[in-house]
């Protein structure tokens, strides 16, 4: 089974496949999604542009006329500045080399002859990871911009006000007095130009920044 989901605003399937047939069998598969697919017949064709492609899905053959589907897999992590997530083929399927490309992150192992299901499946899989990798970023982005000229002692009193304490508990932990916090707080108010520290809370849980990642408060 398997489900459609929007990615914005498309995802690119990159297929590294030395077989023209095998590439059209893949090409028809995956027809009709929100996708667009880019055929390159060797590794070294894709190595030369992986950096600059956008984020997508690498289906690869493991037999490839220049170099083995493991050693590219490897290669596209090592080099390629952007997370693509690779998809594995293999005509014949040698566990140790399934072990091997799943080690290396690969979203799935598939035999050949190719499958339909099975490749959509892992396709929805891939694309899920991009997504959730995406708004990791875009959480990151918004994090970075409520924290850009906010002082240390600043981001010191955010985030301990975001486990829920009072500006008396968060006095105690940071080892300043309330009107200090007091103070701090209605810095990061004016800083971040919400209404009130309540909004700030709201937009500084909106970064996805776990609580739990607070290190540098002393235990109550």
């Amino acid at each position: 089974m398997y489900f459609r989901i929007r990615m914005e605003p498309n995802v690119w399937i990159y297929i590294v496949e030395g077989d023209e047939t095998d590439k059209d069998r893949i090409v028809q598969i995956v027809a009709g999604r929100n996708a667009q697919t880019r055929w390159f017949s060797d590794a070294a064709s894709f190595l030369s542009q992986c950096s600059a492609l956008p984020v997508g899905i690498v289906v690869i053959d493991i037999c490839l006329p220049d170099l083995d589907g493991l050693e590219l897999q490897k290669q596209v992590n090592r080099d390629c500045e952007r997370s693509h997530k690779v998809v594995m083929l293999a005509g014949d399927c040698d566990i140790s080399d399934a072990v091997a490309a799943m080690r290396e992150g690969a979203i799935d192992f598939l035999k050949k002859p190719i499958r339909r299901a099975e490749l959509l499946d892992a396709i929805v899989r891939a694309e899920m990871a991009i997504s959730e990798q995406q708004q990791a970023a875009r959480r990151e982005r918004q994090q970075d911009r409520v924290m850009t000229g906010l002082t240390e002692r600043e981001i010191d009193v955010l985030k301990a006000s975001a486990l829920g304490q009072s500006s008396k508990q968060v006095a105690h932990a940071l080892d300043l007095s309330t009107r200090t916090v007091e103070m701090h707080r209605s810095n990061i108010i004016r800083k971040l130009g919400v209404p009130n520290f309540a909004s700030a809370l709201v937009l500084y849980a909106s970064t996805g920044t776990a609580a739990s990642n607070i290190t540098r408060l002393k235990t109550a």
